[in-house]
């Protein structure tokens, strides 16, 4: 038998996701494209061109796995893994870093922000993904984790156990 307080927080817990779904439409989210991780061919054309345009994709490199993280999936935040490189753009900043450089990743859940993934070369250089939960933050990993793997055959993602 529920408590009344595990059932206020259960009926909470509802009228907060109408609250974020409401929130939503009411920003105008978009609904054209796919939202979360989307993976190879499903990446779609009008957002391969909007890199190339932006000159984050060269011709020569596809996309094996891309990430809009805003709402209204306006590529204000975004990261991609290529065969060649991983990519994060927030606004005019651009941090890459070619895979055959990347010495380490690692990937961690934390409970509010997502999947993390920490990527670090040699020389000291180094870039954070964060993809917030529910995003298919999984299915980028192992995405990047295949493409660096290509560059470095023994490497592995460290998984910590948290």
């Amino acid at each position: 038998m529920l408590s009344a307080m595990a059932l206020m927080a259960v009926l909470g817990g509802g009228l907060a996701t109408c609250g974020v779904v409401v929130g939503l439409a009411a920003l105008g989210a978009s609904t054209e494209g796919p939202s979360g991780v989307v993976l190879g061919a499903q990446i779609p054309q009008a957002t391969v061109d909007a890199l190339r345009e932006r000159r984050l994709l060269p011709e020569s490199e596809g996309l094996l796995a891309y990430h809009d993280a805003t709402i209204r999936l306006d590529m204000g935040e975004l990261s991609f893994v290529t065969p060649e490189r991983v990519v994060y753009a927030r606004g005019e900043t651009v941090a890459t870093l070619p895979l055959a450089e990347v010495t380490r990743i690692t990937h961690h859940d934390e409970l509010l922000v997502g999947d993390v993934l920490d990527l670090a070369t040699e020389d000291g250089r180094a870039l954070r993904i964060e993809i917030a939960p529910l995003n298919g933050g999984d299915a980028f990993a192992r995405a990047l984790e295949s493409a660096w793997r290509k560059h470095h055959p023994e490497a592995r993602i460290d998984r910590p156990k948290r």
